[in-house]
């Protein structure tokens, strides 16, 4: 088993484990397999999210045997894009595989003010029969999600 991501939240005051997803070898299914279990705020999903298979490495000199019969005791990210990597073992094949995360869904948000500038001292909104400071706020999201078939569960 293999940790792929800790997120921590602090907030000065004490820090809390938002989610971490969990790689399990599998190296007697057939010629191995490593399986991917999401995290959330409430712990592992019991539904594995992906399924990498001994036989999904094409280009690969040679049959992998035993594919996740090890893999690395703690993620790391060993091609500098900010995103935790895995390194799972064949080891009747004498073979490691470095599996690379990226980014499933990127988000942008905007955030928009009129006006510009909000000067706290300006009390001329009316709202609910009382002197206010009003402004707008918009907040514009736009996401890209690769494969197509994820699903994004909006709040």
């Amino acid at each position: 088993m293999c940790r792929i991501a800790n997120v921590y939240v602090s907030d000065n005051r004490a820090s809390f484990l938002v989610s971490v997803d969990l790689a399990v070898g599998a190296p007697y299914e057939g010629n191995g397999a490593v399986y991917v279990f999401r995290g959330s705020a409430r712990g592992i999903l019991p539904t594995y999210s992906q399924r990498i298979g001994a036989r999904d490495f094409p280009g690969v000199t040679g049959e992998l045997r035993a594919f996740g019969a090890s893999l690395s005791p703690s993620a790391a990210d060993l091609d500098n894009n900010g995103y935790a990597d895995v390194v799972a073992g064949a080891f009747d094949s004498d073979a490691v595989v470095i599996l690379r995360s990226r980014p499933v869904v990127q988000i942008r948000a905007e955030v928009h003010t009129e006006p510009l500038s909000v000067d706290p001292h300006d009390t001329s909104c009316v709202y609910d029969d009382t002197s206010n400071v009003c402004f707008q706020l918009q907040i514009c999201f736009r996401f890209t999600a690769k494969p197509l078939d994820r699903s994004v569960t909006w709040l």
